[in-house]
C-alpha cells in the first residue's frame, strides 16, 4: 500500500485518524499498532508472522538485558545472539521467503523495522536507556506504519518519551498536513514525472543516447530519487505530527551542499546516521568505518529503491556506495581546500561527482555503467545533442528548473514567511499557527470525506479516476510533457500515436506469408493497401523534435519485400497529397471518414472498378461528440470533441441492399452501422459494430465478383465504400480470427483479396501470418 494510493487516501487514512483520535487514552495505541499491522502485511497477511516476531522478540530480549545488567552479568552472549537472530530473520524475508514460495511479498518496511528493532537492543545494551516495559508502547515504536515505506529511522532515543506522552494539538496536525501534502506533490508531480523521461533514456539502444542525452538523464534521475525519496519521508513525518510525534525531516538539502562529505550527511540523514553510529565509528572509525558506511548505506539504497534480481541491487549499491566513500576519504585526506572553496564553486564540484555517482547506481551491470560514463564524455559513439536529448530536454525543462528550486532552502523560507503573515511577535505566530492548523485539518478532512464518497460506487470510482486522469493530463501539460503513453500532444489540439518500430522477424513472416499466399492462388489478384499514421502524414504537427520511427522508409521496405506478389497500392502517396484535410481524427488514431474515402478511390483505381455507375455518396454527422483512443489513453484533449461522419446515398431507395451475417455472434442484420454504439466511450465502433472475426456480407450487387478483405479496424468505415461493387464481401480480423484464410478462398470462391492494413499494426502484428497459412504450405 502506497502513500499516493486510493486505498491509503480514501480507506486506510480516514479509518486510523478517526479511531486514533476519538478513543481514549492508550487505546489510542491500540489502533495505532492494529493501523500498522494492517499496513505491514498489506497483500500477505502471512507477514503478521514477522511483525509479531519483531515486537515479541526482542520485547522479551530487551527486559532480559536489562536484568542481567542489573545483576551484573555479561550481556554480550545474549545482545550479539539476538542481533544474529534479528538479522537472519531480516535476511530471510528481505531476500529469501519470496524467492522460495514461502511468502508471496516481502513485508513492506521490513528494511525500517529492522534498523528500528537494532536501535533499540543497541542502546539498551549501551546503558544510554532502559527497557521498554510496556510491551505496548514497544509495539506502537515498531509498529510505527507511517515510517514503513522509505523512513526516516527513528533511534529509539528520539522518540521514547513520546511513546509514554505526545500532545496532540491544531497546530502540530496542520503542520503535518502540509508536510504530507508538500510529500505528496514531490512524489506524484516531480519524482512521477521524472521517472517517465528517464525510462526513455535508459530504453535506447547502443548509439542512439547522445552525450547531451546521457547528461540530461543523470540530471533527471539525480531529482526523480531525490524527490521520491524526500517525499516519502516528508509524508510519513506530516503523518507522524499528525499523531502526534516530533519526527525530524530526513533530507536537508543535500544538492547544495559544497562537498561530498556534507552531501552524503545530508541525503537521508537519519539513514547516514545510523550506520554511523551503531556501526562504522564503533567498530573501525576513520577512512575504514567511512568506506563500510558508503557500503551499507549504498546496499540499504538500492535495496529501498531497485525493483531488480538481487545481483543487479547488490552491484548498484556497492558500487554506489564505494564509490562516495572513496570520494568522502580523498576530501579528508588530500582536498582540504574544498572547505575554502567559493559556495557556487563548491556546490558544482559536489554536483558533477555525485552526477558521476548516480550512473553506478542506475546501471545495471557494471560494464553498463561504464558503458554510459563512455556515452557521457563523448566516447560512445553517439551524437552530442541527438534529437531525443533535444525532445526530452524542452519536454522536461520546466519541471527541471522546479526541482531544482525545490531542491533548495528557497521555497522554505517562502513558505514560512507566508505562514507567519511576516509577523514576529511571538503570541502572534503562536496564534497564527493555530487558525493555520484548524483550518488544515478541516479542509484535509472534508477532501478525504469527498473522495471516500465518491468512491463508495462503481460510477463514483469510474468519475474519479477520469477526473483524476484529467486533472493530471492537465498538470502535465502545464509542465511541458509533450507525449503520454505513446500519444504525442501535437500542434492545434491534434493529437498523435507514435510510430512503433519494425519487428524484422513479425514483418518477414507476415511478408512471407502473404507471399506464399499469392503463389498458392495465383489465379486470385491481391492488393495490398499499407495506411501510414497521422504521426507520418502530418509530421509537422508533432512537437518540436519528436523522436518518431520513418514511416515512409518502413512502408518502403515492405513494398519492396512483397515485391510483385501483391499489386501494391499507394494509400501514402493519396494522404500526403491530401495532408491539408482532415484526413485523421484529432484524438483517435484512426483515420476519418473522409481520408478513407479518398483511398477508397485509388483502390477502386488498382481494383478496376467503375465507380460511375455506383450511387453518389455524401457525408453525414452520425455524432459530434467523439472523442477518441488517443485522448483516453492520454488524457490529453479530454474536453475536445469532434463529428464522426458515414457516407450515405441521398435516398435511401439508391442504397444496395445487403445482409451482414456476424458469425461468431449469430447475428445478421441490414446495417453496418451500429447507432447504440454512439453512447458508448469509443463511437468509432458505430461503423460494423466493432471489431469481429468474421463478416460475411452478402449483396444485391450487379456482380458475380467476391471479395475478401483481411483487415484491422482502420478498414471499418471504407467497407459501406465497397458494397455496391462485391456479390459478396467476407472481411476477416486477424486479431480474433482463428482459422486459416485458405478456407474461405477455396468455399467460398473468392475472385480477390484485399489486405488493408494500419502500418502502425502491421509492423508489430504476430497473428496475420499464422491464418494466413496454407493447407498446401502444410
Amino acid at each position: 500500500m502506497l502513500f499516493n494510493s486510493i486505498a491509503f487516501i480514501c480507506v486506510f487514512l480516514p479509518v486510523i485518524f478517526i479511531l486514533y483520535y476519538l478513543l481514549p487514552g492508550k487505546i489510542k495505541d491500540i489502533a495505532l499498532v492494529a493501523g500498522g499491522a494492517v499496513f505491514f502485511a498489506w497483500g500477505a497477511p502471512v507477514n503478521l508472522v514477522v511483525l509479531a516476531f519483531f515486537i515479541l522478540f526482542n520485547y522479551a530480549v530487551g527486559i532480559q538485558m536489562e536484568g542481567y545488567m542489573r545483576r551484573r552479568r555479561s550481556t554480550e552472549q545474549l545482545f550479539a545472539g539476538s542481533i544474529l537472530i534479528n538479522i537472519i530473520v531480516y535476511v530471510f524475508f528481505a531476500f529469501i521467503g519470496q524467492r522460495v514460495g514461502f511468502i508471496s511479498e516481502v513485508p513492506v518496511g521490513i528494511g525500517i523495522c529492522i534498523l528500528q528493532v537494532l536501535s533499540y537492543l543497541i542502546e539498551i545494551h549501551r546503558g544510554n536507556v532502559k527497557a521498554q516495559k510496556s510491551i505496548l508502547d514497544f509495539a506502537v515504536y515498531i509498529a510505527m506504519f507511517p515510517l514503513f515505506l522509505a523512513g526516516p529511522v527513528v533511534k529509539y532515543p528520539q522518540i521514547r518519551k513520546e511513546l509514554k506522552t505526545r500532545k496532540l494539538s491544531w497546530a502540530k496536525a496542520g503542520e503535518g498536513i502540509a508536510l504530507f501534502v508538500c510529500g505528496f506533490a514531490k512524489k506524484v508531480i516531480i519524482a512521477d514525472y521524472l521517472a517517465d523521461s528517464f525510462t526513455k533514456i535508459m530504453s535506447l539502444k547502443a548509439g542512439e543516447l547522445s552525450v547531451f542525452g546521457a547528461w540530461l538523464g543523470c540530471a533527471i534521475f539525480m531529482f526523480q530519487i531525490y524527490f521520491a525519496f524526500s517525499g516519502y519521508c516528508d509524508m510519513a513525518v506530516g503523518l507522524c505530527r499528525m499523531l502526534g510525534f516530533d519526527v525530524k525531516k530526513n533530507f536537508r538539502y543535500p544538492y547544495v551542499a559544497r562537498n561530498i562529505t556534507t552531501f552524503v550527511r545530508r541525503f537521508n540523514s537519519s539513514v547516514f546516521a545510523w550506520f554511523w553510529d551503531y556501526i562504522c565509528e564503533p567498530l573501525w572509525g576513520g577512512w575504514l568505518g567511512t568506506l563500510v558506511s558508503g557500503i551499507l548505506m549504498g546496499l540499504w539504497y538500492a535495496g529501498m529503491w531497485k525493483n531488480a534480481p538481487w545481483q543487479v541491487t547488490v552491484t548498484g549499491g556497492l558500487l554506489w556506495g564505494i564509490y562516495l566513500a572513496f570520494w568522502q576519504i580523498v576530501e579528508r585526506y588530500a582536498l582540504p581546500f574544498l572547505k575554502r572553496l567559493p559556495p557556487v564553486l563548491g556546490q558544482i564540484y559536489t554536483w558533477f561527482f555525485t552526477a558521476l555517482g548516480w550512473v553506478f547506481f542506475f546501471g545495471k551491470t557494471p560494464a553498463a555503467s561504464v558503458g554510459y560514463l563512455k556515452v557521457m564524455f563523448g566516447f560512445g559513439g553517439g551524437d552530442v545533442v541527438g534529437v531525443m536529448g533535444r525532445y526530452l530536454f524542452l519536454g522536461n525543462v520546466f519541471v527541471l528548473v522546479v526541482a531544482f528550486l525545490a531542491s533548495t532552502p528557497l521555497p522554505n523560507l517562502i513558505w514560512k514567511k507566508i505562514l507567519v503573515f511576516g509577523k514576529k511577535d511571538k503570541k502572534e505566530k503562536n496564534k497564527k499557527r493555530l487558525e493555520r492548523g484548524r483550518s488544515a485539518v478541516f479542509v484535509f478532512a472534508a477532501v478525504i470525506v469527498i473522495l471516500c464518497l465518491v468512491n463508495v460506487t462503481g460510477a463514483g470510482r469510474t468519475f474519479f479516476k477520469e477526473t483524476m486522469k484529467d486533472t493530471q493530463a492537465k498538470l502535465d501539460t502545464v509542465l511541458g510533457r509533450r507525449d503520454v503513453n505513446g500519444v504525442y500532444r501535437g500542434k492545434n489540439q491534434y493529437l498523435l500515436a507514435d510510430i512503433n518500430k519494425m519487428d524484422e522477424k513479425k514483418v518477414q513472416a507476415n511478408v512471407d506469408a502473404i507471399t506464399a499466399l499469392a503463389e498458392d492462388y495465383s489465379d486470385v489478384p491481391m492488393y495490398m493497401a499499407l495506411i501510414p499514421d497521422a504521426a507520418n502524414v502530418w509530421a509537422d504537427k508533432l512537437p518540436s523534435y519528436a523522436p518518431v520511427e520513418d514511416q515512409t522508409v518502413q512502408i518502403a521496405q515492405i513494398q519492396s519485400m512483397l515485391g510483385d506478389s501483391v499489386n501494391w497500392i499507394d494509400a501514402q502517396g493519396v494522404l500526403n497529397a491530401n495532408k491539408d484535410k482532415e484526413i485523421y481524427y484529432h484524438t483517435d488514431s484512426r483515420w476519418t471518414t473522409l481520408g478513407a474515402s479518398l483511398v477508397w478511390q485509388q483502390i477502386a483505381s488498382n481494383l478496376g472498378l467503375d465507380t460511375s455507375k455506383a450511387p453518389a455518396l455524401k457525408p453525414y454527422v452520425v455524432t459530434g461528440d467523439f472523442s477518441g483512443n488517443l485522448s483516453r489513453t492520454s488524457g490529453f484533449e479530454s474536453g475536445y470533441r469532434e463529428p464522426i461522419y458515414a457516407y450515405l446515398t441521398e435516398n435511401a431507395s439508391d442504397n444496395t441492399q445487403m445482409v451482414a451475417s456476424y458469425e461468431s455472434e449469430g447475428i445478421k442484420t441490414a446495417e453496418l452501422y451500429d447507432r447504440t454504439k454512439l453512447d458508448e466511450p469509443d463511437a468509432y465502433e458505430v461503423f460494423l459494430g466493432g471489431d469481429y472475426d468474421k463478416i460475411d456480407i452478402r449483396t444485391t450487387a450487379d456482380s458475380t465478383d467476391r471479395l475478401l478483405l483481411v483487415k484491422d479496424s482502420f478498414a471499418d468505415c471504407m467497407i459501406p465504400f465497397l458494397i455496391p461493387y462485391y456479390r459478396e464481401i467476407i472481411v476477416v480480423d486477424a486479431d480474433y480470427y482463428q482459422n486459416h484464410v485458405s478456407d474461405l478462398l477455396d468455399k467460398n470462391k473468392i475472385t480477390s483479396v484485399l489486405f488493408l492494413y494500419d502500418c502502425n499494426h502491421f509492423v508489430q502484428d504476430d497473428k496475420l501470418s499464422s491464418i494466413l497459412t496454407t493447407d498446401k504450405a502444410e
